[in-house]
């Protein structure tokens, strides 16, 4: 194998590669990329055993197909010292295992194990056909991740709930205090109803790979156990958390007695500013609504306190006081881009929705209706 081509074709590619393998255990082969170089195309594929990702570059330069794999940490590393605009010659001595890579009068050998080597993936057959916008999918996928959990031994709360029919598609996403609502509108009907748990790091990949600021449709193509996705020269494959999944839209308020509407950022602002005094083991800051006014109240172990209190127009309703968690109110404020931020108080006031104040007029086909609830913490 060997082949011609610029750093600045493939180094992108690398970095997505290498966020992959870079999550196994040195020791292991999946730190590996498969290279392979065939019909003047350069096919790269990592793993990690519950993703696969693939990246097909076009090539000018080839003298010999072939395929091999190498550490994608230390070829990313080879193209961001080299600079993009360097053109890197590509030998592979494949019994001496043995992968060369000269490029500005530098030349690496970097040890290259046989392609039998790279670890197979499940292969994704036909499925159902979720198709929305590029930009709104990476929209709801951000809008939802930053809710989804770490570590919980609860299956359901490690991923990103979709649910759909028709054209309608619901996501949702929690972590057990905090929880994501979102809905939106499908380019395409769905051919039948759809539940599929993703796992946040599947979410994260997906979003890596698509366009923030592109209108063109892509297809996510869903099975029982694996969710799949083609678009910008990517494809992507992973398999998806399988388990019960729970009736999350009997926890949303109902019941709501009053609301108030904030300023999104300045309220988040001063959230910030009085949770500086308190306590770090629960982070919490007091709010008390009433008589057109508000207040935000935090203290600590040491009798410290931190009050701040503002004027607001349009609340005249009953005195209402909720202890939050600080850092989950500011994220969640963090992912509203709106303006204005309006409060639910349901009764009992066991939460608080919060939910992204939007304009009158009818909304976009792909735009995204969301809520988010927040349970309230004893302080």
């Amino acid at each position: 194998m060997k082949f011609t081509v610029l750093f600045s074709e493939i180094t992108d590619q690398l970095k997505e590669m290498s966020r992959i393998a870079a999550s196994n255990k040195p020791e292991a082969s999946m730190q590996n990329i498969l290279m392979t170089v065939k019909d003047k195309k350069l096919i790269m594929r990592s793993t990690d055993g519950n993703i696969e990702l693939e990246a097909e570059v076009p090539l000018v330069d080839v003298e010999s197909d072939g395929a091999t794999t190498i550490n994608a940490g230390k070829l990313f590393e080879v193209c961001s010292k080299s600079g993009k605009s360097s053109a890197a010659t590509i030998t592979l001595d494949a019994e001496a295992q043995m992968l060369q890579v000269e490029a500005d009068s530098t030349i690496y050998e970097i040890r290259s194990p046989s392609a039998d080597t790279f670890p197979s993936f499940e292969d994704v057959n036909e499925g159902l056909t979720v198709t929305l916008k590029q930009k709104q999918l990476k929209e709801l996928l951000e809008m939802a991740g930053f809710c989804v959990t770490n570590d919980d031994f609860r299956d359901y709360l490690r991923g990103i709930r979709f649910e759909g029919e028709d054209k309608h598609l619901s996501v949702f996403s929690s972590d057990g205090h905090r929880m994501a609502i979102l809905e939106t509108t499908l380019l395409e009907p769905l051919s039948e109803p759809l539940g599929a748990l993703l796992t946040k790091n599947s979410a994260i990949q997906i979003s890596n790979i698509i366009d923030g600021n592109s209108d063109q449709p892509v297809n996510l193509i869903i099975t029982k156990n694996t969710v799949s996705v083609n678009c910008n020269g990517y494809k992507l494959k992973s398999k998806l958390i399988v388990c019960a999944y729970p009736n999350v839209r009997s926890v949303i308020p109902e019941n709501i007695e009053s609301t108030v509407e904030v300023n999104t950022k300045r309220f988040s602002s001063l959230v910030s500013r009085v949770a500086v005094i308190s306590s770090k083991r629960v982070n919490g800051v007091t709010m008390t609504f009433g008589n057109n006014s508000y207040s935000l109240r935090a203290s600590n172990s040491e009798r410290e306190t931190a009050i701040h209190t503002e004027k607001i127009d349009g609340y005249s309703g009953a005195l209402v006081e909720v202890s939050l968690n600080a850092s989950y109110v500011i994220e969640t404020l963090g992912h509203i881009k709106t303006d204005n931020t309006k409060l639910y108080f349901p009764a009992p006031l066991n939460s608080v929705l919060f939910s992204p104040v939007t304009e009158e007029n009818s909304p976009k086909d792909d735009a995204i209706l969301a809520k988010y609830i927040i349970s309230k913490i004893a302080v």
